[in-house]
């Protein structure tokens, strides 16, 4: 059997969500114009995997979730285990669409919903994106320092894990625009890195790992279990203020993220790390912990599922 052919059974998949205590086919799912999760981006969301077909860290998705909504003011209707119990069913309500082999993304978003209505909860499933990174497991990322920068702490804690999104999705497209192909690595306004568009990163100096300071980026669910890792095999993890400098200067970076696990850095505005060698020693020791720890090559499943529709 060809790897790269898709099952027969997502050829026409129809996904269920769950909207606002209720199951139902996504086609069927409909918002208000007037909801402010449109209207403002007045949304908070978190996204998690599967790994075998059992959600990851559900718990520490959740507790950051709730997180998020009480900093924002927004009492969704549910517990965290009422939430918990909703995601499961949603998992339920869709694994016979999914291989056996492959995984999938569970997105729970809340709004504050229209102006005098109930908040609205919203959690989506879908099978990962591998195809937007397979390759960069080989090939690693090519970052670029975009002109947009990161919203100041002052301004909004980055803790939050918020629906608006703008100042990510601009710095994707001028990253891509700089080089076709490259993800963003966003600064403050002082040029101290705070985190990519969509992961966290790190680097690597002689066996010392490295990560910008809490309080500047969002606190990664991987983040911490890779950390957890590393501490266990010996490694150190500090959080520093990183820039640009401090990049060029490592032996080894990468990204970390929900979807993808880790991904080895390449280089940064065109300039190698240590000369390109992807993955760097640390990151593919790592790797292959994590790979343990979930039961799931994460790598051969991206790539074998880069090609379904």
């Amino acid at each position: 059997m060809d790897q790269n052919a898709a099952p027969t059974n997502q050829l026409d998949p129809v996904f269920t969500v769950y909207l606002n205590d209720r199951l139902i086919p996504e086609s069927a799912a409909h918002l208000s114009i007037w909801d402010r999760g449109f209207t403002l981006g007045d949304a908070v969301y978190d996204a998690l995997r599967t790994f075998g077909h059992r959600p990851f860290r559900l718990q520490d998705h959740l507790l950051r979730l709730y997180r998020s909504l009480r900093y924002v003011y927004i009492d969704p209707g549910l517990t965290p285990a009422e939430m918990a119990k909703a995601v499961e069913q949603t998992l339920d309500a869709n694994l016979h669409l999914v291989d056996r082999d492959d995984d999938v993304t569970l997105t729970v978003r809340v709004s504050r919903g229209v102006p005098g209505g109930r908040p609205t909860v919203l959690i989506t499933c879908r099978p990962i994106d591998f195809a937007r990174f397979a390759h960069l497991y080989e090939a690693g990322v090519e970052l670029i320092n975009p002109t947009v920068r990161a919203v100041p702490a002052e301004t909004l804690d980055p803790r939050v894990k918020t629906q608006s999104r703008i100042v990510n999705a601009l710095a994707e497209i001028q990253a891509a625009a700089a080089r076709p192909g490259a993800w963003p690595l966003l600064c403050s306004g002082r040029g101290i890195i705070t985190e990519s568009a969509r992961a966290n990163f790190v680097i690597v100096q002689d066996g010392l790992l490295m990560t910008p300071k809490g309080g500047r980026t969002l606190a990664g669910v991987t983040a911490a279990v890779i950390t957890e890792l590393a501490e266990e095999r010996g490694y150190r993890v500090e959080e520093r203020d990183l820039t640009p400098y401090d990049v060029l200067q490592a032996n080894e970076a990468f990204l970390t993220a929900t979807s993808f696990c880790m991904l080895p850095v390449r280089s940064l505005d065109g300039t190698l790390i240590n000369g390109g060698g992807v993955p760097g020693p640390v990151t593919a020791h790592l790797g292959e912990a994590l790979c343990r720890l979930t039961g799931v090559d994460f790598v051969a499943q991206a790539r074998r599922f880069a090609h379904r529709p």
